[in-house]
């Protein structure tokens, strides 16, 4: 299932838009480095899935846990209207520690490359949507 959006302002700290294919996060083998930090949304619909958004460490949390709720609600607004009258529910979000972050990339995902036009420059940002089959037992309660 491939999942789209429009470019959106993001509460005035500029724009939001998917990326070319042609960057990376620099994620080699799927390995987390230092400077890759996760936000984990999990989705509850028809199926249960998860949303991870990677983004650079330095950056600050608050900011990118936003944006990932922005993200995680279009999901439930899109899901809702494709099955009206199921109940879409969204967690808040959770920080991912490294060792669980290593663990989830290593998970069969979609993946969406996002650019956050911020007023100090591109940052590269990932979005990794992950079906509840695929989780180890831990993160699926």
């Amino acid at each position: 299932m491939s999942r789209h959006f429009s470019p959106f302002d993001f509460f005035g700290t500029g724009s939001v838009k998917l990326a070319p294919e042609t960057w990376d996060l620099g994620l080699e083998e799927n390995r987390p480095t230092e400077e890759t930090s996760a936000f984990l949304f999990r989705i509850e619909a028809d199926p249960l899935e998860w949303m991870v958004l990677l983004y650079p460490s330095a950056l600050d949390d608050a900011l990118y846990a936003e944006l990932g709720n922005v993200f995680a609600s279009r999901e439930a607004d899109r899901l809702s209207q494709e099955n009206p009258g199921d109940l879409v529910l969204v967690s808040p979000p959770r920080q991912v520690p490294r060792a669980t972050l290593t663990s989830l990339l290593r998970l069969p995902a979609e993946r969406q490359r996002i650019e956050h036009q911020a007023v100090s420059g591109t940052v590269h940002l990932e979005l990794r949507w992950i079906r509840a089959e695929s989780l180890p037992g831990g993160l699926n309660a």
